[in-house]
């Protein structure tokens, strides 16, 4: 990055993604940048954080750093903490990069083997022909139940009708004689 520093010690970037930051030199000569939370009250070095290149080894090896001491949180909290110590405008593929390579991450992602599920049987014949609801049915009983009736409780049985032809369902109520 070309750059050049007027006499408040800050930084004009003549080209590139950087000529739009806020950049400065710390009194260690770190390049920091500043942002809209210069009145926080927590440490300067999370007021302004350092610049770095996306690309430099250093900060793929920062964010292998902190990407475990945050017990593999998600992306997005992983690039919140990030951001707080280094900046980065392309920070994104690289936190990206690490994730896809974070073996504790795989093992989290990691999803089952399953089967292709066997080839369903063919319809029955029945359930295949343009009929009239009901015309082929099935019956089943279910019961005693126990209902009110006036003061006490008689028994009664659920007819169930199923229909083949549009699986339609139907309930009638068989009272014990």
């Amino acid at each position: 990055v070309k750059y050049y520093t007027n006499s408040k010690g800050e930084i004009k970037s003549k080209k590139g993604p950087y000529r739009k930051l806020n950049l400065f030199l710390d009194a260690q000569g770190i390049i920091r940048c500043m942002d809209r939370l210069n009145n926080l009250l927590e440490p300067k070095i999370k007021n302004y954080p350092i610049l770095v290149h996306g690309k430099h080894p250093f900060t793929e090896s920062f964010i292998r750093y902190k990407h475990p001491h945050s017990n593999c949180a998600s992306k997005q909290y992983m690039l919140h903490k990030v951001r707080q110590e280094v900046h980065e405008p392309s920070l994104t593929v690289t936190v990206n990069k690490v994730f896809r390579e974070c073996n504790a991450c795989r093992v989290l992602r990691a999803r089952p083997y399953t089967s292709p599920p066997p080839p369903a049987p063919p319809l029955p014949q029945a359930r295949l022909a343009s009929e009239r609801p009901f015309t082929v049915c099935g019956v089943d009983y279910s019961g005693p139940h126990k209902v009110k009736h006036g003061r006490g409780t008689r028994k009664v049985w659920i007819a169930l009708f199923t229909c083949m032809v549009s699986r339609a369902v139907y309930l009638e109520i068989a009272p014990d004689f």
